[in-house]
């Protein structure tokens, strides 16, 4: 009725979100390359779920996430999952990352992201500032320089507020 089986661990299910996003195309493309191995199977079927939004997808790992359910979900990082405190402990919900190798190229065109061999593009985070700012507020323009901020420490900052 729903276009795939039940999860199971012969038949993993990678969950997304909308069906248009370019994250989305990538991970169904990526389960129909990607092998996955057990004791008694080679090879085994995986299949790519879209849950048609964000929302819906964040409801359902929030929901596996509390009843302690083996899941994967294909999401991206900064994102407010990172930051959302579990029912079960009153601390952020923690994941184990499983990633694909790294984009060589960093871009979409790099033939290993087209053979959905290779993981997405890692978008940097930017800082803008004012090109005045060395001469009329130069500690500003050091502290613009010098200020770093990874993907999880935007997270942490989204879990906070």
């Amino acid at each position: 009725a729903y276009g795939y089986d039940m999860p199971s661990y012969d038949k993993p299910i990678l969950w997304g979100s909308a069906v248009g996003y370019v994250m989305s195309e990538h991970a169904r493309n990526f389960t129909r390359r990607v092998e996955i191995y057990n004791d008694s199977d080679v090879g085994l079927d995986w299949y790519f779920v879209p849950l048609a939004s964000e929302g819906s997808l964040s409801a359902l790992v929030q929901d596996l996430y509390s009843k302690r359910q083996p899941f994967i979900a294909n999401m991206y990082a900064p994102h407010t999952d990172f930051s959302t405190v579990s029912e079960l402990n009153s601390e952020f919900m923690k994941f184990e990352t499983i990633s694909a190798r790294r984009n060589p190229d960093n871009n979409r065109n790099a033939e290993c992201y087209l053979q959905a061999q290779c993981r997405d593009p890692m978008p940097p985070l930017f800082k803008i500032g004012n090109p005045r700012l060395l001469d009329r507020f130069p500690e500003m323009h050091n502290f613009l320089f010098d200020f770093q901020m990874t993907a999880d420490d935007v997270n942490e900052i989204m879990g906070a507020y």
